[in-house]
């Protein structure tokens, strides 16, 4: 049976939501028969939260220094879920160290990331990046149901996404992470740190972007930290759309999406950790309400044949995947390449806002 031992680069916010995930996995005999899992280490800075985590998860070893891990002959799979910053710096060294890699999102520059794939590529480790969101059983659900219902729907026209959620950087609310604040450390804000994810949905659902425009802007006196950002959205398949991000004082954490087609509409609202709501109209046919059952049971289905996955969340989804991906040697569903697209898009973005011009992709 084959052995895997995980470790783990930073136990804050997202970091104790994969911890959970990969103890999930285990306690859920997913792989049981094929592969032996073990959360073995965990690394952080924080003394106090490394002793907390450790415990609750009953880690084994424990240390402030990642790179500890990197180098162990004891590890197999490296968790790199630090703040933004030291994204690129712990995930090289890893696959370097020929570990299996995931990292949260974003990843960093674009040199850092293609210094990633030259990482990944020299040695045979498989790499897998945090946009959890195609692991989220709605959008699978939209993506799948658009192209399933192309000829009814007739051609895309425009597509309007909307996030909206309270400030990170606050430590409170929903995703209380402090760091966020720091230019140095999380590069940029919304847009960025967040709306990566809605960026990333939008290619899967709609194609590539052929040219853009935007407006980032500062309202809450962090000049280097963004909490509105307005895209205009031209894609390749003739639709265009709009991506709306922002940050704000609201306790809200909130998505929408409506994308129409020249004879029909498509609604959804994501849930927080559920599936949330799915409505489409074609023509004068009455509007259908897609039930939750329907959309867990087809991504179910179709996403984890023969395994044993018990309904869960994303977070839970996109680790089953990972461990999968190793396991069975499959490919990982986000690979870096397209994890470096989306980047390219948003920095393009940025260029777009500072230079108040319409770029080309």
């Amino acid at each position: 049976m084959q052995r895997l031992n995980v470790g783990l680069i930073g136990c804050g916010l997202m970091g104790n939501m994969h911890a959970m995930s990969i103890v999930n996995c285990i306690e859920e005999g997913v792989f049981a028969g094929k592969a032996e899992i073990k959360l073995h280490a965990i690394a952080d800075v924080d003394e106090k939260t490394l002793n907390s985590r450790s415990d609750l998860y009953e880690v084994p070893v424990r240390t402030t220094n990642g790179h500890e891990l990197c180098i162990s002959n004891d590890i197999d799979a490296i968790y790199v879920c630090t703040p933004t910053k030291f994204h690129a710096e712990f995930a090289i060294d890893a696959l370097r160290h020929g570990k299996h890699v995931f990292v949260e999102k974003p990843l960093g520059t674009i040199p850092q990331i293609r210094d990633m794939i030259v990482a990944r590529d020299a040695g045979k480790a498989k790499c897998q990046v945090g946009l959890v969101l195609r692991y989220d059983p709605l959008y699978w659900y939209v993506k799948k149901l658009v192209a399933d219902k192309a000829k009814d729907f007739g051609p895309m026209q425009n597509v309007i996404f909307r996030d909206d959620q309270d400030y990170p950087y606050t430590g409170t609310g929903s995703h209380p992470s402090t760091w966020r604040a720091d230019k140095d450390i999380a590069f940029h804000g919304t847009l960025f740190e967040h709306s990566i994810h809605d960026m990333d949905q939008l290619l899967a659902i709609c194609g590539d972007v052929e040219s853009l425009a935007a407006s980032v802007k500062f309202f809450n006196n962090k000049p280097d930290i963004e909490d509105s950002a307005t895209l205009l959205l031209n894609f390749k398949n003739g639709a265009s759309g709009s991506l709306t991000s922002v940050w704000y004082a609201a306790d809200r954490d909130s998505r929408r999406c409506e994308i129409y087609f020249k004879n029909a509409v498509l609604e959804f609202v994501p849930g927080a950790l559920g599936i949330g709501s799915l409505h489409y109209k074609v023509l004068t046919k009455p509007d259908v309400k897609v039930e939750q059952r329907e959309i867990q049971d087809t991504y179910m289905a179709t996403m984890f044949k023969g395994l044993r996955v018990p309904p869960s969340h994303a977070y839970f989804y996109e680790t089953v995947a990972f461990m999968q991906s190793i396991i069975d040697g499959t490919p990982t569903y986000n690979a870096l390449e397209a994890a470096l697209k989306v980047h390219e898009i948003i920095e393009a973005c940025y260029m777009a806002s500072r230079e108040k011009k319409v770029v080309k992709l």
